[in-house]
């Protein structure tokens, strides 16, 4: 089993100062390198060019909305794996967006009230 300190992972629409749930997570992950962008289209080139193992998609992310962003890279025909594990962290959603988000394929939804244990 691959130790989770070297998982590549891409964090899309994070604000520092403003994820603690993010932050939590990656440290119980032991920490593994990260990059982090603001755009969704910056994501999908990032992802066609460089092997990741684990988005994270924040509801800030822009221009694509995470369900719309999660569709994108399920459909890439340039991704280089469509079955990455996508994950939505939302500051507040409906049971509406929820639905769209996982029939777009995202994995897993967090929304408050969640904590990383």
């Amino acid at each position: 089993m691959r130790d989770l300190g070297k998982v590549r992972v891409l964090i899309v629409g994070w604000k520092p100062n403003t994820n603690q749930f993010l932050r939590i997570v990656l440290a119980s992950l032991g920490l593994p390198a990260f990059t982090r962008v603001s755009r969704t289209d910056e994501a999908l080139a990032l992802m066609r060019d460089h092997g990741f193992e684990v988005v994270f998609c924040t509801g800030e992310a822009e221009p694509l909305n995470p369900s719309a962003f999660t569709r994108a890279v399920r459909h890439d025909v340039l991704g280089r794996d469509p079955t990455i594990p996508v994950f939505i962290v939302m500051s507040g959603c409906t049971l509406n967006e929820i639905e769209l988000m996982r029939d777009a394929g995202a994995d897993d939804i967090f929304c408050p009230p969640m904590s990383a244990d």
